[in-house]
């Protein structure tokens, strides 16, 4: 089985973390090949880029606050190198790699963190990416606490009207976990990390990938099938978790987690500290059976989604109480 490429990369409350990631080097081909074109976008060169910090490393890979002097837009760079040691691998991390650029490079939606574009240095491929100033709501609510139950449906909206729009255009996230949803001072919350997302042509995604902790059932039971509301369920685990701050799932091995999540209850609420309407959302995105789980259209007419998205605290308001990545 070849290598399987994971553009991300978990920052923790490093602010506008998109995501790095590394393959390991042996052997590298022209990097530039991979990248998409875009004639008409940003130009991108390595000399133009200051370095203002580190917003977090793993796999040994690193993300980074950068400015691009010639705009002086702040941007999140990450790095990512392909290389394995094997002809026929390294020709499939290549070509899994230049399929989720593309993904970047054509998601447009306020939803979704967007690209600058990508450059190829030094044998690495370079993606700039919005940079989100608060960070991942992992990072903000282990520092903040758990998030107020209002809140927490305005995000929920905004998230599933990301999922919507990757759905509408044929991708499954396949990740969808606190840290993969970022925050800006503007009031703006938007989905990332598309290094295990996958463009589909039909409806089901054949692999297992993703964060063990965030697994749907049907993941467990029949891991070669996987649909959008795989990710719903996987938002209703997030949004328990930012609402308690406590992981849904204790700590324990995968296989441990695999005949825990099978064999037990949908998770739920704490009782009797939120309302009915919130939990009645939750117990929607975490039905153990995916074909009657529903999709994000689907969720965003639930009716806590419909008054969130009328009325309701104002995400700008939440976001002026925390705390800027400087």
């Amino acid at each position: 089985m070849g290598p399987k490429l994971k553009l991300s990369l978990d920052v923790g409350t490093g602010g506008g973390s998109i995501g790095g990631s590394v393959i390991g080097v042996a052997e590298q081909s022209d990097m530039s090949k991979l990248i998409p074109a875009n004639p008409d976008g940003m130009k991108l060169r390595d000399k133009d880029f200051e370095f203002e910090h580190e917003l977090g490393a793993g796999n040994g890979g690193t993300v980074s606050k950068v400015k691009h002097v010639p705009t002086g837009i702040v941007m999140a760079r990450k790095n990512i190198i392909v290389s394995v040691d094997d002809e026929s691998n390294r020709k499939k991390a290549e070509r899994q790699l230049k399929s989720e650029l593309k993904i970047l490079h054509e998601c447009k939606s306020e939803f979704i963190v967007s690209s600058y574009g990508a450059f190829s240095h030094d044998g690495a491929v370079s993606v700039c990416m919005e940079y989100m100033d608060l960070g991942s709501l992992d990072g903000i609510y282990k520092k903040h606490g758990a998030i107020a139950e209002a809140t927490v449906v305005k995000i929920a909206v905004h998230v599933l009207k990301g999922l919507m729009y990757l759905a509408d255009n044929k991708i499954l996230h396949r990740d969808i976990k606190p840290s993969n949803i970022l925050v800006n001072s503007k009031g703006q919350v938007k989905i990332t990390d598309f290094g295990v997302s996958k463009q589909v042509l039909d409806t089901l995604a054949r692999t297992f990938t993703g964060t063990q902790g965030y697994l749907a059932p049907e993941r467990i039971t029949s891991g070669d099938v996987y649909t959008v509301t795989s990710d719903i369920w996987a938002l209703g685990l997030t949004l328990i978790e930012i609402a308690t701050a406590k992981h849904v799932y204790p700590m324990m091995t995968l296989f441990e987690m695999m005949t825990y999540v099978q064999d037990s209850d949908p998770p739920s609420l704490p009782p009797g500290k939120f309302s009915p309407l919130f939990e009645d959302l939750i117990s929607k995105c975490v039905i153990k059976d995916h074909m009657q789980r529903a999709g994000p259209e689907g969720l965003l007419q639930h009716p806590y989604c419909m008054d969130a998205v009328e009325g309701g605290i104002s995400l700008l308001e939440w976001t002026n109480t925390l705390d800027k990545d400087e």
